[in-house]
């Protein structure tokens, strides 16, 4: 006969789960009731694999539904996990493609992009510097303006060997700037392979030199000499008996043709010479009693010192000649004999400060 102790012990185990609470959610999960005997709150049960829902059935995060439930479809631009992966908008068929915006140029290029859940063209392109490519670049509603390129080599001869790189349809080509009328300026300004296809310093059988002299204001007024023109050197002499001040200037304004010049001051002199874009100065001869000095001499010119014991004449400084013991003749004559050139001109003072051989306007 069973002990009456050994059958209340085994009821005893078949009763205890119902007040575990295990299965009819009357307790906590753990082994121990719910204190005040009510069920748990729906918010914390996981339903359908593992979603956090609330009692309303809705989900915590908008537009996301990636349990059982969802249905994947392509995703597309529209605010809703269409594919289920937990991501929005995160892919369209449509995005990353061409589109326009409201610009001109190149920054009018775009790329339909998502943006809060409807496409939308944004810009991909902004202003650079304009360069030669038929493309506006700078985006300002013009193409290739401001791309030419000064200095190229045309091939040609003269002032038409250098030209300009020039945009021609979106590419750089070299054009030629165009020839002008000869002058004497040491150019073949014409581009026919000539340089100064003309006789330069000439009005008719005379020179067309001008020469101007400003002596002391006090001093004897300017003469001047003009002689034949010459197709080769021009022979110009600038002579003074002294020097108005520290230097005397001597300014050459006369391009295009070779000059041979001959500075002479019975006094010591230091002569200065400021010469002109385009003059040739091919040698300067100095001349004096005394001693003197060229000072910041031009490069590429022959200096020849005549002073002092070399002198070719003491003085000379009035044209013709000053009857007064200054030799003008004998100094033509000896600067003549040491160029092999003819007198082109003469301008002196008895006291210098500028002189000036430039070209006659008529």
């Amino acid at each position: 006969m069973t002990d009456l102790r050994t059958l209340i012990f085994i009821s005893t185990l078949l009763i205890t789960p119902v007040f575990m609470g295990g299965c009819d959610g009357a307790g906590t999960g753990d082994g121990s009731p719910m204190s005040d005997g009510q069920a748990p709150d729906a918010r914390t049960v996981l339903v359908d694999g593992g979603d956090s829902s609330t009692s309303d059935g809705e989900s915590d995060m908008a537009g996301l539904d990636t349990g059982a439930n969802c249905v994947a479809a392509e995703e597309t631009c529209n605010g809703a996990d269409d594919d289920c992966d937990g991501q929005i908008d995160e892919a369209d068929p449509q995005m990353g493609g061409a589109c326009d915006v409201d610009a001109v140029g190149a920054c009018s290029e775009g790329a339909l992009t998502c943006v809060n859940g409807a496409l939308s063209c944004v810009q991909t392109v902004m202003p650079t510097d304009e360069v030669c490519d038929n493309i506006d670049n700078d985006c300002d509603g013009a193409m290739n303006e401001n791309t030419s390129v000064p200095g190229c080599d045309t091939g040609g001869v003269g002032a038409c060997a250098m030209g300009n790189q020039v945009c021609v349809n979106g590419a750089l080509e070299c054009r030629a700037v165009d020839g002008t009328d000869e002058i004497c300026n040491g150019i073949d300004d014409d581009c026919d392979g000539v340089v100064d296809g003309v006789v330069c310093g000439c009005a008719g059988e005379l020179s067309n030199v001008a020469p101007e002299a400003a002596c002391r204001p006090d001093s004897e007024d300017p003469t001047y000499h003009v002689g034949a023109c010459s197709e080769t050197t021009e022979l110009h002499i600038v002579a003074q008996f002294n020097s108005a001040g520290a230097t005397t200037q001597v300014r050459v304004d006369r391009p295009g043709v070779p000059l041979s010049l001959v500075f002479s001051s019975y006094q010591q002199t230091q002569w200065r010479v400021v010469a002109a874009p385009g003059v040739m100065i091919r040698q300067i001869i100095l001349n004096g009693s005394i001693a003197g000095e060229l000072l910041d001499a031009p490069a590429d010119v022959e200096v020849i010192n005549r002073t002092g014991d070399m002198a070719l004449t003491a003085c000379a400084y009035r044209w013709p000649d000053d009857e007064l013991g200054c030799n003008t003749p004998g100094l033509v004559m000896a600067v003549e004999q040491l160029t092999g050139l003819a007198l082109t001109s003469f301008q002196g003072c008895y006291e210098g400060g500028m002189f000036q051989i430039g070209t006659s306007e008529d």
